[in-house]
C-alpha cells in the first residue's frame, strides 16, 4: 500500500457502489492518477520527458502528491503533483476529467501560480530568487475548444514580443481528445491512452498494468474508500452550510432591490455565494481532520450540523 494519507484508519468496509467506482477509474481519476504517480516515480518521469520533449529529465527530491496550499480564510488549492528538477524548475502536474469547456481554465491557473510563487518564496528572498514554474494539465475535454492537442501560454510584450516568458511561469493544456494531432508519436499514445484506456507503446502499457495493479489490491481500495468521503460529503453541502448561508446573503441582497422580485434575485445570488463560502469553510475542516488522523467515523461527524459549529473552533476554522 502507498504512504498517501495512510494515517487515515478505515473502519467501514467499501460499499459495493464504491467497489464498482474503483473498477471503473480511469488514469486521470484524481485519485488513480495521484496513486500511479506516487508508486511509480519512474513513470512520472517519462511522462514529464513526453509532454515537454526532452529526452532525460531527472527530478530534485522526492515529488509532492495531492499537496494543499492554505490561504488564510480565502480560498485555498490542492495540487496533484508537484515536483523540482535539478536545473531549479518547478512543475505542477494536473489531472482533470471535467467535461466542461468553460471553467476558466487559465484564471484558475493564474490563481495556482500565485499560491505556488507564495509558497516557494521565503520572507525575505528577493523575487528573483523564485524559480522557472510550469503548470501542466492533463486534459480530458478541449479546454479551449479550438481542437489543438496543446495550449501553451507564457507572458509576452505586445510591443516587442523577443520579450517574452520574462517572467518565468509557462501554462500548457494537453487536450487528450485531439491526441491524433500531437507534435510526437510518444505524446500522440500517451494522450490517447488518457482519452480511450488503449495502451499503444511501451509507456502507456506499463501505465496501463500498474492502473490494473492499483485496481487489484485491496489497501488501494480501501483507501479509495476514505478517500471518497471528502469528495461526496462537499456536494452535499449545498443542502447544509451553503444553503443557510446563501439564504441569509439572499435576503439581505433582497431588501436592497425590493421587495419580493428583490428577494428572489438576492436568494439566487446569495445561494451561489453561500454554496462556495460554505464549500471552502467545510473543505478546510474537513482536510484538517484528515491531516490530524481522523477515521471514517469521526469524519462523518463533519456532516452534522449541530457539531460542526465545535469542531470549526476545535480545528481553528474561522472563515465567515
Amino acid at each position: 500500500m502507498s504512504d498517501l494519507s495512510a494515517t487515515q484508519e478505515v473502519t467501514e468496509p467499501p460499499t459495493e457502489e464504491i467497489a464498482a467506482r474503483f473498477s471503473n477509474l480511469g488514469f486521470l481519476n484524481a485519485f488513480m492518477f495521484r496513486t500511479i504517480m506516487l508508486r511509480r516515480q519512474d513513470l512520472l518521469k517519462r511522462i514529464l520527458c513526453v509532454l515537454l520533449e526532452e529526452p532525460e529529465l531527472d527530478l530534485l527530491d522526492r515529488p509532492e502528491f495531492e499537496t494543499t496550499v492554505y490561504n488564510g480564510s480565502k480560498h485555498s488549492v490542492r495540487y496533484d503533483v508537484r515536483v523540482r528538477t535539478p536545473d531549479g524548475r518547478v512543475m505542477l502536474i494536473e489531472a482533470q476529467t471535467y467535461q466542461e469547456i468553460n471553467r476558466a481554465w487559465e484564471q484558475r491557473s493564474r490563481f495556482y501560480n500565485v499560491l505556488l510563487d507564495k509558497d516557494l518564496l521565503d520572507s525575505g528572498k528577493h523575487y528573483s530568487a523564485l524559480p522557472e514554474v510550469r503548470l501542466i494539465w492533463l486534459c480530458l475535454v478541449d479546454p479551449f475548444g479550438r481542437n489543438l492537442p496543446c495550449y501553451t501560454f507564457r507572458s509576452v510584450c505586445k510591443e516587442d514580443p523577443s520579450l517574452a516568458g520574462l517572467d518565468r511561469s509557462m501554462r500548457m493544456y494537453f487536450n487528450a481528445l485531439a491526441y491524433a494531432q500531437a507534435a510526437s508519436p510518444e505524446q500522440r499514445d500517451l494522450l490517447g491512452y488518457c482519452c480511450d484506456g488503449q495502451p499503444r507503446d511501451d509507456l502507456t502499457k506499463e501505465l496501463d498494468m500498474e492502473l490494473n495493479r492499483v485496481k487489484n489490491d485491496p489497501d488501494e481500495l480501501s483507501r479509495f474508500n476514505v478517500w471518497s468521503i471528502e469528495a461526496d460529503w462537499l456536494g452535499r453541502q449545498k443542502l447544509g452550510e451553503g444553503y443557510r448561508i446563501g439564504i441569509e446573503k439572499g435576503v439581505e441582497k433582497g431588501v436592497e432591490l425590493g421587495r419580493e422580485e428583490g428577494i428572489k434575485l438576492g436568494r439566487e445570488e446569495g445561494i451561489a455565494l453561500g454554496e462556495q463560502k460554505g464549500e471552502d469553510k467545510l473543505q478546510s475542516l474537513i482536510e484538517a481532520m484528515i491531516e490530524a488522523g481522523k477515521n471514517t467515523q469521526e469524519l462523518k461527524e463533519a456532516l452534522d450540523p449541530n457539531k460542526r459549529p465545535a469542531l470549526y473552533k476545535q480545528y481553528g476554522i474561522t472563515q465567515d
